[in-house]
């Protein structure tokens, strides 16, 4: 198409950048309306109308006009672009087209031509993860949820816990970190003492709990200084990890593990070896679900996939997959490991599939997880995260996994479950489901889903009614 001075032109943005591009174009061009997602509650703009991505534009019209894309941020534009070529229109100009920098800049003049619009992803598929190779042994960032405890035996209270859920670590670190209505003496109480007990130890008085308390203390502040301060110390001292049913289980280095923990790090230093870096990466169904997400043109997913070679990869949340994990994983150590279960006897059940990312992540770590709903996607990322047990014969859950359109259903079968991760536009419905007498809320994150806010919160079911 040449695009002239009579030719139509929408401008996508009826916002401040919108504004800006209508008052250089106007008398250069035939602007003859705005779309934008608010349209409902804007109505005109510039003296001119604003319709929703569904206009009444004919496609004779969306054939002869052109729409140019204003909105400051362009990472939204080639969705943009996708959801206007979705509606029939064809030439669309968004941030790569040559033409948006001259009207971005003041420099541009008609005629010019404007070819029907393609997608112009790009995917430049690396692994975030690996920091260096030393003999045979990798270091990498780790996703934390997958960074659990020594793998141990049924003596030992604390093996293989998600290193997430130590709640003892969380409260001694939160103490130093200045926080006074922690309580430092869990940790000792639960944690050191337990240890101590195991090897046979029984001078255990108030000096003893005293020094350790004193000498965590200084660990803690060496930890923190190297965080803020030099950061490479946490690759240098990596823990050493295994890989062992789809999670890293330390070999070393717990104490520093569960500080960056409590510091909210998203991804740990770990030390391991290059065979079970391989088996991490299963490179195989990687580059299937990479082949998978190019060929369907794939520009993000709701929540971050957790695997080295998508970290980068756009994410609608952002990290909230990480943010909900954590807290939802300090909780369990709580409800559930804390009274000798572990996380692989978990039953679960994944309602929704937007929502999927969770119940993978369980039952990559071992529980026996049913999904109602799935895609495409997510049975590769199922293959790509080496999910081990995905159940269609669960009938009891201590875990559901729902969103609103899914819990507002939940019968008085489903409300046996002991704990909820409910996804919702608006917490205060939970509560009303959810009486405060025989459950406990915490709102755990709140994100961005397609535009919408969107609440993710964790219900437990009080002790007493269990």
């Amino acid at each position: 198409m040449i695009w002239k001075k009579e030719t139509p032109v929408v401008l996508y943005g009826a916002a401040y950048l919108g504004g800006v591009v209508y008052d250089y174009l106007h008398t250069k061009t035939n602007i003859v309306a705005f779309i934008d997602k608010r349209a409902d509650e804007i109505l005109n703009y510039r003296d001119l109308p604003v319709y929703s991505i569904n206009t009444p534009f004919t496609q004779t019209d969306k054939d002869g006009m052109i729409v140019l894309i204003a909105v400051k941020n362009v990472f939204d534009h080639r969705k943009i672009a996708r959801q206007l070529k979705e509606q029939g229109f064809s030439f669309i100009i968004d941030f790569s087209h040559p033409d948006f920098s001259k009207v971005m800049e003041n420099t541009f003049a008609l005629p010019v031509t404007v070819d029907p619009y393609k997608s112009t992803m790009i995917y430049n598929w690396q692994d975030s993860a690996f920091i260096l190779h030393n003999d045979g042994y990798v270091t990498a960032r780790i996703p934390s949820p997958l960074v659990f405890t020594n793998i141990g035996g049924k003596q030992d209270f604390w093996a293989d816990w998600p290193i997430q859920s130590l709640y003892p670590h969380e409260e001694l670190f939160s103490f130093f970190d200045g926080n006074m209505n922690s309580n430092p003496y869990c940790y000792v109480e639960e944690y050191c003492i337990a240890g101590a007990n195991r090897i046979g130890n029984k001078h255990i008085t108030d000096r003893w709990k005293q020094n350790v308390l004193e000498s965590r203390q200084k660990v803690f502040y060496n930890m923190e200084q190297n965080w803020q301060l030099k950061t490479s110390f946490f690759i240098d001292n990596a823990p050493t990890a295994v890989w062992s049913n789809g999670k890293f289980n330390l070999t070393s280095g717990k104490h520093r593990a569960a500080f960056l923990a409590a510091k909210g790090e998203h991804f740990i230093p770990l030390n391991v070896t290059e065979q079970d870096y391989q088996a991490f990466l299963n490179m195989e169904s990687a580059r299937e679900t990479m082949n998978f997400i190019e060929h369907e043109q794939i520009e993000d997913t709701l929540f971050s996939i957790p695997h080295p070679y998508f970290y980068a990869f756009a994410s609608q949340s952002g990290f909230a997959f990480y943010i909900i994990l954590r807290k939802m994983l300090l909780q369990l150590g709580h409800v559930f490991l804390a009274k000798g279960h572990s996380l692989s006897e978990l039953s679960v059940l994944c309602c929704s599939k937007h929502y999927a990312a969770f119940g993978r992540y369980f039952s990559q770590i071992g529980a026996k997880v049913k999904h109602t709903a799935y895609s495409g996607l997510d049975r590769l990322l199922d293959q790509l995260q080496g999910d081990t047990d995905i159940s269609d014969e669960l009938c009891t859950y201590d875990l559901i996994i729902a969103g609103q359109k899914e819990w507002i259903q939940f019968d008085s079968f489903t409300l046996t479950a002991h704990v909820f991760l409910l996804f919702s536009n608006d917490p205060i419905e939970i509560q009303k489901t959810f009486v405060s007498n025989t459950f406990s809320l915490e709102n755990l994150c709140t994100f961005s889903d397609g535009g919408n806010e969107k609440w993710a919160v964790l219900v437990t079911k009080k002790e007493e009614n269990r």
